[in-house]
């Protein structure tokens, strides 16, 4: 089993600026390492980081960002620095005329595990919706370069009729792709991922486990899911009740993006 930390299945450890874990900080697992200025911290894989690191930085990028960003890009030269350690980008959503409002899209990239995780917090208020997909903000991953990708909610489709293909038909229920947003030179960039995906909240209760993986040329088809009897979700039993909001989890595993 995973182990726990407050609650919450510990799936790695990230790197991230001293200043922004005051309080929160472990020893590094490993000598070693070497990040100037940063700590190591238990990460999950759906729990949510620390208030001080997710309001860290005034630009939408945390502190974090200087670690590294792009598996096989700016993360990639710090794979050899130990092997439990783990560097981590945020992203938020600011208003110039409010307070910050919840992450929408975090990354972490594993030196342990060399698993590249995009969480992607969505808005409950989806669930019940008519709108027929539902898409996070656009992410980067490193092949020979950068390719953009995103994730798409696509709710189960329970008739032909118009309204048939809705959220709140589908009581909650659909499907995740990742479509790729880019036309690549194939003779220069070959992307090929290997991923899976998971859905959860905080509460380990309403965690469920990944599924997958799936291994995807996106020259070929630039969108891709799971299994047909691996896709469809229940994303109502992954809610959180007190924030009104899930994740879904995009793991993109070793010998794909970034190898």
């Amino acid at each position: 089993h995973d182990p726990l930390v407050q609650g919450h299945h510990m799936v790695g450890m990230m790197m991230v600026p001293a200043e922004a874990a005051a309080g929160f900080a472990m020893p590094l697992a490993a000598p070693g390492m070497c990040f100037p200025g940063c700590v190591a911290m238990p990460m999950g894989r759906f729990g949510p980081w620390t208030g001080e690191l997710q309001g860290f930085g005034g630009d939408g990028l945390s502190a974090a960002a200087a670690v590294g960003t792009m598996v096989g890009g700016a993360a990639s030269s710090m794979v050899a620095a130990g092997p439990s350690a783990t560097t981590a980008a945020t992203e938020s959503e600011n208003s110039d005329e409010g307070p910050k409002r919840a992450q929408v899209l975090q990354r972490a990239f594993s030196v342990a595990s060399s698993i590249y995780r995009i969480r992607w917090t969505v808005d409950a208020r989806k669930l019940v919706s008519t709108d027929r997909e539902h898409v996070s903000p656009a992410f980067e991953l490193s092949f020979a370069g950068p390719v953009k990708f995103k994730m798409i909610m696509r709710p189960k489709v329970i008739s032909d009729e118009k309204g048939g293909a809705s959220f709140r038909k589908a009581r909650g229920r659909g499907k995740i792709l990742l479509r790729c947003l880019e036309d690549v030179d194939t003779a220069v960039t070959k992307p090929v991922v290997t991923f899976r995906l998971a859905v959860g909240s905080g509460d380990p209760a309403k965690q469920a486990a990944p599924r997958g993986p799936v291994r995807h040329d996106f020259s070929e088809r630039p969108i891709c899911g799971l299994p047909e009897n691996q896709q469809q979700w229940d994303f109502t039993k992954a809610v959180d009740k007190t924030t009104h909001t899930f994740v879904v989890c995009l793991e993109v595993l070793s010998g794909s993006a970034g190898s």
